[in-house]
């Protein structure tokens, strides 16, 4: 596996200066741009432009970088949520099912599936502040708010349906 942070010669550290992170970015996009490269080197060129595009793709979101990082520490992540959310899935699962479910109800909850994503955001900055400090120990916190993380959005992408559902048929 590659590591992004090393290709964009970068420590490992979750907390970030975007600034920093688009200097490292611009100046290695243009040392290895293959317009300026011996036609001979240009495909190699290209190869390690697209491998710098994608590092810097990924470490500009807190959330792949967070991703990154728990693969190159060889941890999976798993797309089992903590048995509490299953609990509120389940209502919301039920309400979601309810024809006679209000637009107002539908609303409510996705403002509240809003609220809890929100949330994780912060939290994932508690945990970067973390591993900065003390590693491996902010790893499982890490793996748990990207596998919510992701459980959420699919539950927000159902509730939106729902709404257009519910719109769609007035």
């Amino acid at each position: 596996m590659t590591d992004y942070f090393a290709t964009l010669g970068l420590p490992r550290r979750l907390e970030l200066e975007l600034a920093t992170l688009n200097q490292h970015y611009r100046q290695l996009s243009w040392d290895n741009h293959p317009d300026l490269r011996p036609r001979i080197e240009q495909a190699a060129a290209m190869a390690q432009t697209a491998q710098i595009n994608e590092a810097y793709r990924t470490l500009k979101d807190p959330f792949r970088r967070a991703q990154h990082l728990l693969e190159l520490e060889g941890i999976p992540l798993e797309q089992k949520p903590p048995q509490a959310l299953l609990v509120e899935v389940f209502e919301l699962q039920e309400l979601l099912e309810d024809p006679d479910t209000l637009e107002t109800q539908l609303q409510a909850q996705q403002a509240y599936w809003q609220r809890r994503t929100e949330q994780l955001t912060v939290d994932l900055d508690s945990a970067f502040s973390q591993w900065d400090q003390d590693g491996k120990a902010a790893l499982l916190v890490l793996k748990d708010i990207l596998v919510q993380r992701t459980y959420l959005f699919s539950l927000l992408e159902k509730i939106d349906a729902a709404l257009q559902a519910k719109r769609a048929g007035q």
